[in-house]
């Protein structure tokens, strides 16, 4: 096997609006040329922490808190060929981000497998890394 390639989507804004229900742009996972099925073994872990570190959200827990990592598939050129691979989009529920301050946070998403190195080791890579953008919502339910 060989490892997915270390190329990320550095510097994608995320933009989230307190109490909105939001959904990622969907990113395609390709591997050397090649599409993956995440159900594979794969892991995913995705998280936005404030410039001091701390955790504000965790997509990781799935589902668990009103954050989801949804999966699916998609093809994708790549060169002069289609190929078939899985995707990736973060969630939150509108309850979820209601419970947000207006603020940037920085997140990346990660892909975890326990025997995908080289010597067949644990492997680890970034796909995509950038920033949260929350900011307040103008129009609020009720009078």
């Amino acid at each position: 096997m060989t490892a997915p390639i270390a190329r990320t989507e550095a510097g994608t804004t995320l933009a989230v609006r307190v109490g909105d229900s939001y959904l990622s742009p969907t990113w395609a996972i390709v591997v050397d040329g090649a599409g993956i099925d995440i159900g594979d073994g794969w892991t995913v872990r995705a998280q936005a922490r404030t410039s001091t570190g701390r955790l504000r959200i965790d997509w990781s827990d799935d589902d668990e808190h009103g954050t989801a990592v949804l999966t699916g598939t998609a093809q994708v050129a790549v060169g002069t060929t289609t190929v078939t691979t899985s995707t990736l989009r973060l969630y939150l529920t509108a309850a979820f981000s209601a419970e947000l301050r207006s603020e940037t946070l920085r997140f990346d998403v990660e892909l975890n497998h326990p025997t995908y190195g080289p010597l067949g080791d644990p492997y680890r890579v970034t796909v995509v890394s950038g920033f949260v953008s929350v900011t307040p919502d103008v129009t609020e339910v009720g009078p």
